[in-house]
């Protein structure tokens, strides 16, 4: 039995176009929480951002953000949080302040980036978020770092990175650069708070990033308009975000009503 919901942000809660939740969506969060069914974010988006998303007004009940490095409870409140350290935060370091490519930095309390290029333009034009401004590394505790790639340009620079960084796309020319196992990271430590087992859980996803999350559930279910590839981990493709998806999916599951 479905105990708790997880839903991804951009793609899945929220168009690529105008970056709204659509009525439907918001209705059915709803009636899972009237039904007694938990609801989570879960988005490598971090808080900074999300205050500026249509989605921040939804009444969750936790937060999973920045995959799953930092989590927060239903009154937005630090419950876990795991930083980046030792060689690969002192790789990256070493990166964001040679400028050898595009790298925003993510904190607590702070994103921002090292240089501002077409890439990052780019990217933000197509994210309904304002892009960082740029600034310096101060020694804080370090959750994430994101660069960005032209549309067509190869892999070749992965190889600049440190060992045992993550590469987590979530858009053509967006990756999240991490070190823990991604969304599922937070998502287990909500679990344990309430006690509940993996088998009990569905999750929302239509990208790259998603995919740990959709392996690790009971029951995954991936947008129309997500990735092709994303679409074979799901045990549930439904329809796009604007063609009311994420409400068809669970009336199709039996956890709402139509």
């Amino acid at each position: 039995m479905i105990k708790a919901v997880f839903f991804d942000v951009d793609g899945t809660l929220t168009t690529m176009t105008d970056h709204k939740v659509p009525k439907s969506a918001r209705v059915a969060i709803n009636k899972l929480q009237d039904n007694g069914i938990l609801c989570f974010m879960a988005t490598g988006r971090h808080i900074l951002e999300l205050e500026e998303m249509d989605p921040w007004d939804i009444p969750f009940d936790g937060y999973v953000t920045t995959n799953g490095e930092i989590c927060l409870n239903k009154d937005k409140e630090i419950i876990f949080d795991l930083a980046i350290g030792g060689d690969i935060k002192d790789g990256l370091v070493k990166l964001f302040n040679d400028k050898t490519i595009p790298l925003m930095f993510v904190e607590k309390d702070r994103m921002y980036h090292n240089f501002i290029d077409q890439r990052v333009i780019d990217a933000y034009g197509m994210l309904g978020t304002s892009i960082p401004d740029i600034g310096e590394y101060k020694g804080a505790k370090l959750y994430q770092a994101c660069t960005y790639k032209y549309a067509d340009e190869d892999d070749s620079y992965q190889k600049i990175f440190p060992k045992g960084i993550r590469f987590m796309w979530w858009h053509n020319n967006c990756i999240d650069l991490i070190t823990n196992e991604g969304k599922v990271e937070g998502i287990r430590h909500i679990l344990d708070i309430y006690h509940l087992d993996p088998k009990d859980i569905m999750a929302f996803g239509d990208a790259e990033n998603d995919i740990d999350m959709l392996k690790y559930v009971g029951t995954s279910v991936v947008m129309g308009n997500g990735d092709d590839h994303v679409k074979r981990y799901a045990d549930y493709v439904t329809d796009t975000v604007e063609n009311d998806g994420i409400y068809k999916a669970l009336v199709h599951h039996g956890l709402i009503s139509g």
